[in-house]
């Protein structure tokens, strides 16, 4: 059949926070048993706040708009998408970035994060792929137009 199973957004979110917080949360006990090596304390860590805050709230948003629209019915070139072509992994970036810093822990930075990139980079291959099957000359377009990951401003 010409349709795959549509991308469950849920699933994604699934993917890009809660398994990084459960990841994290166990990290940071085993680091605890471990040894108490913090990069960042109080109140430094709270600097993890300035990027979980707004990270959770763009890919809110980024999934309020996604789940309008029907699958395979439209390329998403609008909003935050005409900036940079994957928001809602930058805003998994953010909130990963964040977790580590809120903890503070050299465990925690290194392997959430660690996680958190190469499940993107492996999700946005698919990704890419999948969108130039379904749209081939207006995600190349597309593709030359918006930066992947650094946000076009202006």
């Amino acid at each position: 059949s010409e349709h795959k199973r549509p991308i469950k957004y849920r699933d994604v979110a699934f993917g890009s926070t809660i398994i990084p917080l459960m990841m994290a949360g166990i990290f940071y006990g085993l680091e605890l048993w471990f040894t108490s090596s913090k990069l960042l304390s109080y109140p430094l860590n709270l600097l993890g706040m300035l990027f979980i805050i707004p990270g959770g709230a763009l890919a809110l948003w980024c999934f309020s708009v996604i789940k309008t629209i029907p699958y395979k019915a439209a390329l998403v070139t609008w909003g935050l998408w005409a900036r940079v072509r994957h928001p809602i992994y930058l805003a998994g970036i953010f909130v990963n970035f964040g977790i580590a810093l809120l903890i503070g822990t050299v465990l925690i930075v290194i392997l959430p994060l660690g996680y958190a990139m190469i499940k993107i980079l492996l999700d946005t291959i698919l990704e890419e792929r999948n969108l130039r099957k379904n749209f081939p000359k207006e995600y190349e377009e597309y593709s030359r137009k918006v930066p992947s990951w650094i946000p076009r401003i202006g």
